[in-house]
């Protein structure tokens, strides 16, 4: 990744663009983690496909980082404000499944730290 912020935008505009391709093909996969569900209980699925299609630049805090679970696949971290005083904690990647790619939700929960987006 380039070391000077403004070269990331299109890498960052890239990935959401595929991204949000996919998640509007209906490939997309939600990670099960307790956390993750928690937060989604309250959320309707078109919220959270209506949360997910609306990241943009402004939402990103970093990435793309290896994951550590996986690494040989990558992360990005964002941080959408949600209502006045809550901010979701979302963890997407793209990756590559039986010969096509496929969106992922790694984490989606309310943060639990404010979380610094990336101001270009």
């Amino acid at each position: 990744m380039h070391n000077n912020p403004k070269l990331q935008i299109p890498f960052i505009s890239e990935f959401l663009n595929e991204f949000k391709i996919l998640v509007s093909e209906g490939k997309l996969n939600i990670i099960p983690r307790r956390k993750n569900y928690a937060t989604m209980l309250e959320l309707t699925p078109d919220l959270i496909k209506e949360i997910l299609l609306s990241l943009t630049i402004d939402d990103y805090v970093c990435g793309p980082e290896k994951d550590r679970d996986r690494p040989d696949e990558y992360v990005w971290k964002f941080g959408k404000d949600f209502f006045k005083d809550k901010q979701i904690y979302i963890k997407l990647k793209i990756v590559d499944k039986d010969n096509d790619k496929e969106a992922r939700i790694i984490s989606f929960h309310y943060a639990e730290r404010e979380m610094k987006n990336k101001r270009f």
